[in-house]
């Protein structure tokens, strides 16, 4: 399933923590933190996704909040089960 994620805040990516995977669908760069609750906008990020570029739980089993490197809506890619 494709999900926008908008500008300058955390939008929960995933919600199963052990059977993921994520794809960056755009141009920009995602930013990705794994915690349990929604980080703040200026929380430092734990992953840097170029375009193009994914991440699985066979990486780190966590529950991922993504957000726009940029100032636009970007388009990402999740699988889950």
């Amino acid at each position: 399933m494709r999900v926008s994620l908008p500008k300058n805040v955390y939008t929960q990516i995933n919600t199963d923590s052990t059977a993921f995977l994520i794809q960056n669908l755009s141009t920009y760069n995602l930013f990705i933190v794994a915690s349990d609750t929604q980080p703040s906008p200026a929380t430092l990020h734990d992953f840097d996704l170029s375009a193009g570029e994914g991440i699985s739980n066979s990486h780190v089993e966590a529950i991922f909040w993504g957000k726009p490197s940029s100032a636009v809506t970007i388009s990402i890619g999740v699988v889950e089960g």
